[in-house]
């Protein structure tokens, strides 16, 4: 007996095939239904985790311009002594 993953298994596109007169049963409905759940759940953790990642990108980003900003201003400052030095 070949063993299969439960996981695997329920990525595949599985399909009934019905007569005319036949529809859906209640059971099949419901399976659909939490297959299109599980999609859609697998789509928003993706789009989750690349959000995490940006926003991870941008808050090292952020601090790298705010130490930039930061040595800018005291370099200004310098330079402002410096004038106020040579103006006397």
């Amino acid at each position: 007996m070949a063993t299969k993953n439960y996981r695997d298994e329920s990525k595949k596109n599985w399909a009934k095939n019905y007569n005319a007169d036949e529809a859906p049963s209640h059971g099949d409905l419901q399976l659909g239904a939490i297959l299109r759940i599980a999609d859609a759940t697998e789509a928003i953790a993706k789009n989750y985790n690349q959000l995490l990642s940006e926003n991870e990108y941008l808050k090292k980003r952020k601090k790298y311009l705010e130490e930039q900003n930061e040595k800018l201003h005291r370099s200004i400052s310098a330079y402002k002594g410096q004038i106020t030095k040579l103006k006397k």
